[in-house]
């Protein structure tokens, strides 16, 4: 009840208000809440493409990276292997080194080559060490002395490697006792050494070798190092975004390289030694911050697997994080972490949004202004009609609306002049009327009378009407039921669908055949009812119905009830405008039919075995006993054996005439009186004197003989085609020609009728196609069929020349 009385209460506000603010205050209503709406969906999707290019920016970066120091770090390697390979094919001899200069101006020229590497060497188990160093755009030379252990000099050096000035001089240097080769060593193959600081506290990384000796025992280390330090060059150069960071640590959490300008190393007190620098010790609070979220998150670097993605916040603000690994099978295990903040992608969008918003501003102000100055354009001249309409009512018949418009509240104004003019004229013949009115009044009495008269036997003629229709009704509808009971009472199945293929009638037969009652089976559609494959046999003929045709066929369709053989008529409903609006259908299970027409050939079948065993094996028989007899008496009495081979003699004969009897009750009519060819010469005659369709028949090449099993098939072939044609193709043409070539005959059947999808029908064997397939399976023979619809139909039977 209260909901009631504030809704009769909302109802009644607009009664109590002006039109003006009826009609404004909705539309303002609505304009801004389209307005707002727009905002907010253009704030969402700027929020939705933020994310997305985010997640794609952070993506490409860390593969870009990967890509870059994947391919960075497989230089040493690919340096250590020509090496390697120079030595197992003798042109690097490191066993019986006489001159370490010559090795150090073979490294030399090999740091010429490769640019991303800063030191190469070779060291041995004798503790010596030969190698070239690039400092910047300087090269230098050292090595051992006889490249075994002992003072370790280090020369500068020209472009080709030759020494010039002494450098340095390290004492008692031994390479076995070095942390880099004790590694390499025990790796025992191509590995890393972990990262070190050089004496110029640079970070650098080396690749190592080992090499061995004709007995398999260890010789000694190629080595190549490469300065990391090109990594954070290379990052430095990415640029994704002017606050973000990117930066590779070890698993340890020790930085190996930074898009940031930060060192990667710190110094000691006496600024000599470097120690390397830990990501959540960074002097960069993007990159300490970041560190210790991922400490937090996953409590050690190790558990880190994989590639993932992201979303944190520092200080409050939003960041989009990328981690992935980097491992590879000579020790490797990195991780590259690309974090952006949140801000570097919402600057535009916020500048956007408050674009949008001031424009939908603008737009809020511009339409309701628009619409305050239309909604007063269309009121004003209601509110002249409103004071013209007054001074009416008050008697002012003088008063007309004036106004120039031509639209509906132009006409509506003229309309109001004219009401005026005519309400004057009106009154004034009021007057006269209401002296004609007492006389009026006093024929109206009389003519009430006789009105009630009149209505009272038109009320009893309406009543008899009524009674009429609802015994028109009644007899209708009983009709109908006698019609439901006619065709439910008919074994057959009896059904109407509109021109969409929608079942609108059925019987009680369909009901049983379906296995669905009246109600699942009206409004359905034909395909949906039968199933696909059934539809399938029945779509060519159900397009035939649709196009205006009556078509009737035979076939096997699945139901619930089971398979069965059906013949099917179908008639076109027509409506005035000659359009088909729909068919009826009428289909019969001949399936008793079917099974009686097999009986019948079995029941020929086994007549024809009952004969052929009273005639010929009776036959055989006597010839048997007579042929054992004439065996006994061939020696004993020759006379009699003589009489024993006549009777078999005379038995062969009857049981050889008895057996063409039996074929020849087997071979057409047609073709004991000749050849394949004058068969269906007489075949075509004989149809021709029944229909209007022009036959013709032709032999083409040189006429051999058939086996009689090929001709009987291949007349009966082409008499199942030529019905066919003449039948349901309507064809006004047909040609049939016999054609002998040397090694096969080919009979062809060819008439100008409607044709047919042979897709959708040659699958289902209708047209008689199933009786003339199993006839050419049974010669060994070919069929081909081509038909398209409205361009005829041509049958080839192919056969091989016995």
């Amino acid at each position: 009840m209260a909901v009631k009385s504030l809704l009769s209460s909302v109802t009644k506000i607009p009664s109590k208000l002006s039109l003006r603010t009826v009609l404004i205050v909705p539309l303002v209503l609505q304009i801004l809440g389209i307005v707002g709406f727009v905002g907010y969906l253009s704030f969402k999707n700027g929020e939705q493409a933020v994310n997305e290019l985010s997640t794609q920016i952070r993506q490409e970066t860390s593969a870009h990276i990967q890509s870059y120091i994947e391919s960075y770090l497989e230089t040493p390697h690919l340096v250590n292997q020509v090496n390697v390979e120079a030595i197992k094919s003798g042109h690097l001899d490191v066993f019986n080194v006489k001159d370490t200069k010559l090795l150090e101006r073979y490294f030399a020229r090999q740091l010429q080559v490769f640019k991303s590497v800063s030191y190469i060497s070779v060291s041995n188990e004798q503790g010596g060490i030969i190698g070239a160093s690039r400092h910047k755009t300087n090269l230098t030379v050292g090595s051992t002395g006889n490249f075994v252990k002992g003072d370790f000099a280090i020369y500068t050096s020209d472009s080709n490697g030759n020494r010039k000035n002494l450098l340095s001089l390290n004492p008692n240097y031994d390479t076995r006792t070095r942390p880099w080769y004790i590694t390499l060593a025990q790796a025992g193959r191509p590995a890393w050494s972990k990262i070190t600081t050089y004496t110029d506290n640079n970070v650098g990384l080396t690749s190592g070798v080992p090499f061995f000796d004709s007995t398999g025992k260890l010789a000694g280390i190629l080595t190549t190092d490469l300065a990391i330090s090109q990594i954070s060059t290379f990052l430095q150069g990415l640029r994704i975004s002017d606050s973000g960071a990117m930066f590779v640590i070890e698993r340890s959490g020790l930085m190996v390289a930074s898009s940031t300008s930060e060192k990667l190393y710190v110094l000691n007190q006496n600024q000599q030694n470097a120690q390397r620098l830990k990501a959540i010790e960074s002097t960069v609070p993007l990159v300490r911050e970041t560190a210790k979220y991922l400490s937090d998150r996953f409590g050690d670097f190790d558990k880190i697997n994989g590639s993932q993605q992201i979303d944190f916040t520092i200080d409050g603000k939003r960041h989009f994080l990328q981690i992935s690994s980097l491992k590879d099978e000579r020790g490797i295990d990195w991780l590259i972490i690309v974090v952006v903040p949140e801000d570097e992608f919402v600057k535009q969008i916020h500048s956007n949004t408050l674009t949008t918003v001031l424009l939908c501003v603008v737009a809020l102000v511009v339409a309701m202004l628009i619409c305050i100055q239309t909604i007063r354009w269309i009121t004003q001249p209601i509110l002249s009609l409103n004071q013209s309409a007054k001074a009416l009512a008050k008697g002012n018949w003088q008063q007309t609306a004036n106004t120039e418009r031509s639209d509906e509240l132009g006409e509506l104004a003229k309309s109001f002049n004219t009401m005026t003019h005519e309400l004057q004229a009106s009154f004034d013949e009021m007057k006269t009327l209401n002296e004609a009115l007492s006389q009026s009044e006093k024929l109206l009495e009389n003519y009430n009378q006789t009105l009630e008269k009149q209505v009272s036997e038109r009320t009893a003629d309406l009543q008899k009407s009524e009674a009429a229709l609802r015994d028109v009704y009644d007899e209708l509808r009983l009709r109908e039921q006698e019609l439901r009971l006619i065709t439910d009472a008919l074994p057959v199945c009896i059904f109407y669908t509109d021109a969409n293929q929608r079942y609108c009638f059925v019987n009680q037969t369909c009901e049983a055949w379906f296995g669905r009652n009246r109600d699942q089976i009206l409004g359905k559609l034909n395909r949906e009812i039968l199933g696909e494959v059934a539809y399938q046999a029945v779509e060519p003929y159900v397009k035939q119905v649709l196009g205006g045709q009556i078509t009737t066929y035979e076939s096997e369709l699945s139901y619930s009830s089971g398979k069965k053989h059906i013949s099917a008529v179908y008639i076109p409903d027509f409506d005035r405008n000659a359009q088909v609006r729909g068919y009826y259908g009428l289909i019969t299970d001949i399936s008793d039919r079917k099974r009686a027409e097999e009986a019948s050939i079995l029941e020929e079948r086994n007549r024809m075995a009952r004969e052929i065993h009273d005639t010929l094996a009776q036959a055989f028989t006597g010839i048997l006993l007579h042929i054992g007899a004439a065996t006994e008496q061939i020696t004993k009495n020759p006379e009699r054996a003589q009489a024993h081979m006549e009777t078999i003699d005379e038995l062969a004969r009857t049981g050889l005439a008895e057996a063409r009897r039996s074929v020849t009750t087997l071979r057409p009519k047609l073709l004991e009186e000749g050849d394949l060819y004058r068969a269906l010469t007489h075949l075509t005659v004989q149809m021709k004197s029944s229909t209007n369709t022009h036959i013709t028949c032709e032999i083409i090449g040189v006429v051999y003989a058939l086996s009689p099993d090929v001709e009987n098939n291949l007349l009966r072939i082409g008499q199942e085609a030529l019905t066919n044609a003449i039948r349901y193709a309507h064809a006004t043409l047909i040609q049939v020609e016999l054609i002998y070539e040397e090694m096969q005959c080919l009979l062809k059947i060819k008439d100008d009728g409607q044709g047919f999808e042979v897709e959708q029908v040659y699958p289902t064997k209708g047209f008689g196609l199933l009786g003339m397939s199993e006839r050419v399976e049974q010669i060994g023979g070919e069929l081909i069929i081509h038909s398209q619809p409205d361009r005829g139909t041509e049958v080839i039977v192919i056969v091989n020349r016995e």
